[in-house]
């Protein structure tokens, strides 16, 4: 599961990039601003993350959404806010619908000018961990969404901007935040984060392999003391219990994907005792590999993901 950093092409005379699939992930179509499709390469199907904020809709169709730590079903209308630098992707169980507007660093710097929607300010905090729009409002946000689909130029941006008015004004009662952290991979400035920023991607590159913290410590340049402080304070937990949490995911997508057996994907997914590999299956999702693989197929799926309860691994960095 290598986490794929995608570079993001507004096109030109756009300050925005809106996308729209009519079946599949895998048949994404960019929207220019005179209303011309250009095939994309869907992303959406791969672990990967980028630095536009984005907010998508699924008007159709079901599956597995992984956001962050957060891994649970999906039924459309979903619309989620996701914050720049979290990692996200989905798992269709069939054919899909919906729309996607990527927002850039210098898009987001535009917004804070304009007064009025000064409440997105706090949204786009929230957006960080990712957020989950519910409520009686949906309809006519994803009613928004097709209206920015058929405007053309100047309207298009008119558009967006009813759109981000209706989120500014949505209730935090109805906002639902969706990962329990938000371990951006955006660049900071700050050494310390430099250090954490390549151990959480060595936890994404090498999560099927011993991954053992003084290989890590040593290429990040971090005392363990300092490194064990710093990644607490950047992903809210321990380096164990993230790569724990990556191996999880892993086999998850993998059971969801596959027809491999339990053994193989736990083995393959950085697990060298089968027996500890249930215990903190179970732990995060509330039912077994193989349960989790039935309901899934039903259309059920288990409860969301969570950091299983294990002070053995807490303890530790």
């Amino acid at each position: 599961m290598k986490l794929l950093a995608e570079n993001i092409d507004v096109p030109p005379n756009s300050s925005f990039r809106l996308l729209r699939w009519r079946r599949s992930l895998a048949q994404v179509e960019v929207l220019d601003p005179a209303g011309r499709a250009h095939p994309l390469a869907g992303a959406g199907r791969r672990w990967h993350y980028h630095a536009h904020t984005e907010l998508t809709a699924l008007v159709q169709g079901s599956g597995l959404r992984f956001i962050g730590d957060d891994i649970r079903p999906f039924h459309a209308p979903d619309v989620v806010l996701i914050g720049g630098g979290l990692p996200h992707y989905w798992h269709e169980a069939g054919p899909t619908v919906g729309y996607a507007i990527q927002m850039g660093p210098e898009f987001e710097e535009s917004l804070r000018r304009f007064g009025e929607l000064a409440l997105l300010g706090s949204i786009w905090l929230e957006a960080e961990r990712g957020v989950q729009f519910v409520g009686g409002g949906v309809p006519a946000l994803i009613r928004g969404l097709r209206e920015v689909e058929r405007a053309r130029g100047p309207e298009r941006l008119a558009r967006l901007f009813a759109v981000l008015a209706m989120i500014a004004r949505w209730p935090a009662r109805e906002r639902r935040p969706i990962a329990r952290s938000s371990p951006s991979t955006a660049p900071r400035r700050t050494p310390p984060y430099r250090g954490i920023q390549l151990a959480v991607h060595a936890a994404f590159d090498r999560f099927a392999e011993p991954l053992h913290l003084s290989e890590v410590l040593a290429e990040a340049h971090m005392s363990k003391a300092t490194f064990c402080r710093q990644f607490r304070r950047f992903t809210g937990r321990t380096f164990t219990r993230f790569v724990a949490d990556v191996r999880l995911n892993h086999a998850a997508r993998r059971l969801a994907e596959t027809e491999e057996s339990v053994s193989e994907i736990a083995f393959a997914s950085g697990w060298n005792n089968l027996s500890h590999f249930h215990h903190q299956f179970r732990a995060m999702f509330r039912c077994s590999p193989r349960e989790f693989r039935r309901r899934l197929r039903i259309g059920e799926g288990c409860e969301g993901a969570r950091a299983p309860r294990d002070p053995t691994v807490r303890r530790t960095c």
